[in-house]
């Protein structure tokens, strides 16, 4: 598990990060640089508090459960949850594929 969520934002978005890698390959660089910057959000989402909380919530926003994190590391706050949801939200309208939670 711990590789996963050593991922960071790449395990919660796989599709869009192959598709960057995809665009730089066929020498697409300004729509690579594109959808990189789609992320962003989530990006900052992920590293807004202490990890790897919040990339266990966006996680289990996306239908995969990790389980909480142990002391000493402090559960996510309401805010940031809330914060992560509207992000996935944004990123599902722009068209990202991304799980539906159960």
């Amino acid at each position: 598990m711990s590789q996963t969520l050593g991922k960071g934002a790449t395990a919660q978005m796989p599709q869009a990060w192959v598709r960057v890698q995809s665009l730089a390959e066929a020498g697409d660089f300004a729509g690579a640089l594109a959808v990189q910057r789609q992320m962003i959000p989530l990006m900052d989402a992920i590293f807004a508090e202490e990890n790897p909380g919040p990339a266990r919530e966006a996680l289990r926003q996306l239908g995969m459960e990790t389980g909480n994190s142990r002391l000493p590391i402090a559960p996510v706050s309401a805010g940031l949850c809330s914060h992560i949801a509207q992000v996935l939200t944004d990123l599902r309208a722009d068209g990202h594929p991304l799980p539906q939670p159960a």
